[in-house]
């Protein structure tokens, strides 16, 4: 089942009257419910851009994205503010944490925009942050804690609402490589789940751990790498050779 579809989207940003530069091409693709997805791409290669466009944080200059058969692109500020809270959670790379509030009252704000009951917001919280690991910190402040804990705040953050879409822009950016595996295992529960993720990465060990990995050059999907039956380390390998390939096109 089709869970998210993209038509034909393009981002075009016209800088002045005669520089225009497209982001992204005329991209079309679909995303099943549960499906892990990755995209990759040298630096400059649109896959921020895209992930924006699939993800209602930006809007296509042309085309359309439909989430659960909904298309997002005509939503009013309004509408499209609800649709954000009740299916998507995002993770992004700086934390994105209120640094003058506690863990607890960081985790407070999602839930609270939904309206719940004060005993309903303890439950919740206790829950999702004895999961991650991180129920003893609820009392500290972001400058207290460290940047693997502070990435599981944002997971926490992220999944406390039950999202049906998580959101993720190099989650693991500036996390260690115990901490990015520590991560990345909760990454994998949640699509396991029956969940949906789509990231951002730049790193192939990251994106060895997705069903789909999309490779961007130029605003163009140029490849795509399945997980099929691989293992991490076979999906791997097929990402460095994708990776190199395009390092010596362009270099």
């Amino acid at each position: 089942m089709e869970f998210l579809e993209a038509h034909n989207i393009s981002k075009i940003y016209q800088l002045d009257a005669n520089t225009t530069i497209h982001a992204v091409k005329e991209i079309s693709l679909k995303v099943k419910t549960g499906e892990f997805v990755c995209i990759m791409g040298p630096s400059g290669s649109g896959k921020s851009t895209l992930l924006n466009l699939l993800t209602t944080i930006d809007i296509p200059t042309i085309g359309k994205v439909c989430i659960n058969g909904i298309n997002i692109n005509v939503l009013s500020s309004d509408k499209l503010s609800t649709f954000r809270n009740q299916h998507l959670g995002f993770i992004f790379q700086n934390y994105n944490l209120m640094d003058e509030f506690t863990i607890y009252e960081n985790l407070v704000i999602p839930l609270g925009m939904v309206g719940l009951n004060q005993r309903t917001i303890k439950n919740k919280i206790i829950d999702i942050t004895t999961k991650l690991g991180i129920n003893e910190i609820l009392d500290k402040e972001t400058h207290e804690c460290s940047g693997g804990q502070l990435q599981r705040v944002a997971i926490a953050r992220a999944l406390i609402n039950n999202p049906t879409l998580i959101v993720a822009d190099e989650p693991t950016g500036n996390l260690d490589s115990y901490t990015t595996e520590g991560i990345l295992s909760i990454f994998e529960q949640f699509y396991q789940e029956g969940n949906t993720i789509i990231m951002v990465s730049h790193d192939c060990f990251v994106a060895s751990h997705a069903s789909r990995v999309l490779y961007l050059e130029d605003g163009v999907i140029t490849n795509e790498i399945l997980r099929k039956n691989k293992s991490k380390e076979e999906m791997f390998d097929e990402i460095v050779e994708v990776s190199s390939m395009s390092y010596k096109k362009n270099s």
